[in-house]
């Protein structure tokens, strides 16, 4: 009950952000006058775009797959999507997509996958993710250094900082399992100073997690290739989830700028805003979005666009997400008064 409160609190913030954000965002066109742009774009181009949110989803979820495979455990992709949009839901509704992972650790132990098994192929698939995050953010500040400016530069500086960050805490873990657990141990030593309740529970839990893994990760490392194919199914993931601005732009019959202008560029936008602490980034997307699209829309197009962008790459997915745990959660349920 107090996770789903947790979880409820979550999601009613995330909807006032969108509240919010499209109140900004529409300052100063009616509601009418949105609709009414946005019902004459080019359907094509918003199918197109929608695809490649699908295409997305299906190369994490052979990513996830494939490690699984190694690990000898093979899932079907069907119940692997399952996995994944609900990782997408939670990711969005929580803080700097902190919810994602655990929620999806947990649908997969309820499927009888060990946690070991489950934490190891996010991590591999969560690793190649932010070093695609750090190339496609460094190499679209390179090809678009004027949009660098004002604030842009220091969402940027932050964003890109704290993907290091990250990107190296999982390094750790992954490479360096032992040098993980004498962090985990000295972490504990600091909850003990501050009195935390069931320290020896939670002790126990990391002890045999970190066990687990390091079993898991010694049958990974027979496949070695594992990680290059992972790097490969992020770069095309992300290339498909950075190309839906370009077909926004063809929606509405705009063709300034190439797709991998486009693409860099919301490489760019990404690392500037993934790493933000709020749920989704909501809010902060589409400011950082109104600014570098500026130009290429105008000031008529670019709410409408905005809008109509974060509707094909998050917002819609987001439902579906919402029906997939829904339609789980009432599963679960069930089995269990059987």
């Amino acid at each position: 009950m107090k996770d789903l409160k947790k979880t409820i609190f979550n999601f009613l913030i995330f909807i006032l952000l969108i509240v919010v954000t499209f109140k900004y965002v529409l300052r100063n066109q009616s509601l009418s006058k949105v609709f009414e742009i946005i019902s004459n774009v080019d359907i094509k181009y918003v199918i197109i775009g929608i695809f490649c949110m699908i295409g997305y989803f299906m190369f994490e979820c052979v990513n996830i797959k494939n490690v699984l495979n190694v690990l000898g455990k093979k899932v079907p992709l069907r119940r692997i999507y399952k996995y994944v949009s609900i990782g997408f839901l939670f990711s969005g509704i929580t803080p700097a997509a902190s919810g994602g992972q655990p929620m999806q650790i947990y649908f997969m132990h309820k499927d009888d996958i060990p946690v070991s098994y489950s934490t190891l192929a996010l991590l591999v698939e969560l690793i190649s993710f932010q070093i695609m995050v750090l190339l496609f953010g460094i190499l679209g500040a390179i090809v678009n250094y004027e949009l660098l400016n004002g604030i842009s530069v220091i969402f940027y500086i932050v964003g890109t900082t704290i993907s290091l960050i990250a990107l190296t805490v999982m390094l750790v873990c992954f490479l360096k399992p032992n040098l993980a657990r004498k962090v985990v141990n000295i972490f504990i030593k600091l909850l003990k100073l501050f009195r935390f309740k069931k320290i020896e529970t939670l002790k126990e839990k990391a002890d045999l997690l970190l066990e687990s893994y390091s079993t898991s990760l010694k049958l990974l490392k027979k496949d070695k290739s594992i990680f290059i194919k992972s790097l490969i199914l992020v770069f095309c993931q992300m290339a498909l989830y950075y190309s839906v601005p370009y077909f926004v732009c063809k929606a509405f019959n705009i063709n300034t700028y190439s797709i991998l202008k486009i693409i860099t560029m919301q490489g760019l936008l990404f690392c500037s805003v993934s790493s933000i602490p709020m749920p989704g980034a909501v809010g902060v997307s589409e400011g950082l979005f109104l600014s570098i699209y500026n130009n290429i829309f105008g000031k008529e197009l670019l709410g409408s666009a905005t809008l109509l962008n974060r509707f094909i790459n998050f917002y819609l997915f987001i439902f579906v997400g919402l029906l997939v745990t829904i339609f789980n959660i009432i599963k679960i349920k069930k089995s269990k008064d059987k």
